[in-house]
């Protein structure tokens, strides 16, 4: 284990009378930046980093400061442990957290940090009376999740997602967390993060906002996967660090705190915006792999907003300003790395509302008078974009919603009155329109915050994406009833093949079970008053239909359960 520490001088009981804060993976990304923000704020900050990832030039602005000590070790290591006398008030740990952000394969050295290493940090904490911080991921859960305390619901993972073992690495050291503020009452605090970015990002980890912007900040062609319709949340590094402080000094234990930007983006957006800052690069679409797909997880912001007062400040297009600025100096200047140029970048105070400007590097071409030809062609084009990007999204929005809705109404009679086979290709229907009307939705929501629609696009797109799932559930228990009405037709049938029938009738109806959560956990934070009338879906028959397919789903089951000679569980 390396140290580098102020002298004995400088570690005096006086200039301990100031807090001290341990971040565990301090020269990383998230971690240094977050150093060198507590050490501006007067914080003695001990970093422990084993270098397998971080970088001592992410941390080369403040190794030299005597409020800062650096330590070369390894949290994983049974034997870790802090030097002699130290006392810690906070512990952060960033150790290993973007490591496995985008891989679909776990490593041992994921398994370890996330349990023996969150283990030895919990300890750490508990035997200095500190204040915890796990920083975590917005992408380990979907659906219903608790947004807000440890104290409730954890959250559940999609079934399809069990593969992404990653994951639940994570979700374990949640969860260790959790047996420490129960039975010890550790202070926790938990944040989860997501698709941040800024300077001294790690360009090579893999996801689209990191390879967009190496190849742009290089003039080379970005390359998106598929139709580039995928959402991400782009969040600047500064707005991150400062919602991390205030939750991590404010008077809150037990709580967990969302630090994403709410505002989703395509893939294909934030490429548009990153061409726009980073001059004259081409977007090729490429032929998208088979992945497992995802669904984006459920945002509710309303904890952080209300707690700590946080919101992203920084605009898309001022944070990409920054990087592709660093990452060009950088390169103009052989011997220095993008970290080490934006190593000098400072947040002010955290008091001050403004905390991260960023200069802009979009420079003005000069006037020029133009033609009487360009000046039709300019405005024929304006007009062909209005059209493309936002006349035809809005009108394809209430077409989806109004068709869904037709569609999904149209499947819960055919169910009812046993018609199966109308109702499930109905249904689906009915969920591709939602689908469809939710994609356009994010076509003009820039356009909607602009003209100060924000909350009713957030509150009109939680409620397609609810009525989405409610179209799966009526489909998945169309389906479940068909199976169940063929086996009961054909006496001939063997008793094995008879209860294998039952068996899949009742995984479609666990799936719909599955939805019909999901769409009730989705409903709770829709505020209707929000959401144009004549445009929503009838507020009486969703919230019914929820009720009979909760209601329908579980005698079913029942009745099978029965036949099988099992209880439901």
């Amino acid at each position: 284990m390396t140290q580098t520490a102020p002298n004995k001088d400088e570690n005096s009981k006086e200039s301990n009378k100031n807090p001290t804060a341990l971040v565990a993976g301090g020269a990383g990304f998230i971690g240094s930046h977050l150093a060198s923000t507590l050490v501006s704020q007067n914080f003695h900050v001990v970093c422990v980093d084993n270098l397998s990832s971080g970088k001592k030039e992410n941390i080369k602005d403040i190794l030299t400061s005597p409020n800062f000590t650096f330590i070369e070790g390894d949290i994983n290591n049974p034997n870790f442990s802090l030097p002699e006398g130290l006392k810690i008030d906070y512990c952060f740990h960033l150790a290993g957290v973007a490591e496995y952000q985008n891989q679909a394969e776990m490593s041992l050295d994921t398994l370890l940090v996330n349990s023996l290493g969150t283990r030895q940090l919990l300890e750490i904490a508990k035997e200095n009376a500190a204040k915890f911080i796990l920083v975590s991921s917005a992408d380990l859960y979907s659906g219903a999740i608790s947004s807000s305390s440890l104290r409730y619901y954890f959250g559940k993972a999609p079934a399809g997602e069990a593969v992404l073992s990653v994951h639940e690495a994570k979700r374990f050291a949640e969860a260790l967390s959790f047996e420490y503020f129960k039975k010890f009452n550790l202070e926790v605090t938990i944040l989860r993060l997501k698709d941040v970015f800024g300077p001294k990002m790690d360009l090579e980890r893999g996801d689209e906002l990191s390879q967009i912007l190496k190849t742009a900040a290089k003039k080379q062609t970005i390359k998106i996967s598929g139709d580039g319709l995928k959402t991400i949340n782009p969040t600047y590094i500064s707005d991150v660090v400062f919602g991390m402080v205030k939750a991590a000094v404010g008077n809150f234990n037990g709580e967990i705190f969302i630090l994403v930007n709410p505002e989703k983006v395509t893939v294909e957006s934030f490429a548009q915006t990153v061409k726009l800052v980073a001059g004259p690069v081409d977007i090729e679409h490429k032929k998208e792999t088979e992945a497992l797909e995802i669904p984006a997880p459920h945002l509710d912001l309303d904890n952080t907003k209300e707690k700590i007062s946080w919101r992203p400040k920084v605009s898309l297009a001022e944070g990409v300003s920054s990087v592709i600025q660093s990452l060009r100096i950088s390169e103009s200047k052989p011997g220095e790395t993008a970290a080490s140029v934006a190593a000098s970048e400072q947040i002010p105070a955290l008091e001050q509302e403004h905390h991260a400007a960023v200069e802009k590097t979009i420079v003005k071409k000069p006037k020029r008078k133009l033609s009487k030809f360009i000046r039709l062609a300019i405005f024929l084009l304006s007009l062909t974009l209005v059209v493309v990007t936002i006349i035809y999204p809005l009108l394809a929005v209430t077409v989806g919603s109004y068709s869904g809705s037709k569609n999904l109404q149209s499947a819960q009679n055919s169910l009812q009155k046993n018609n199966t086979e109308a109702s499930v290709k109905e249904a689906y229907s009915a969920q591709t329109s939602f689908t469809s009307a939710e994609k356009n939705l994010l076509y003009v929501s820039w356009l909607l915050k602009i003209i100060g629609l924000a909350e009713s696009s957030a509150n009109f797109d939680h409620l397609l994406n609810a009525s989405g799932k409610l179209a799966e559930s009526v489909r998945a228990t169309a389906r479940a009833s068909q199976i169940v009405i063929d086996t009961a037709d054909k006496v001939d049938l063997s008793k094995k093949v008879a209860e294998q029938n039952l068996n899949k009738a009742l995984d479609e109806l666990y799936a719909s079970q599955e939805r019909l959560d999901e769409t009730t956990a989705i409903l709770d934070s829709v505020d209707w008053s929000k959401i144009p009338a004549k445009i929503a879906p009838d507020k009486d028959f969703i919230y019914q239909t929820t009720a009979i397919l909760q209601k329908d789903a579980s005698e079913l089951i029942d009745a099978i359960n029965n036949a099988l000679g099992k209880s439901a569980d």
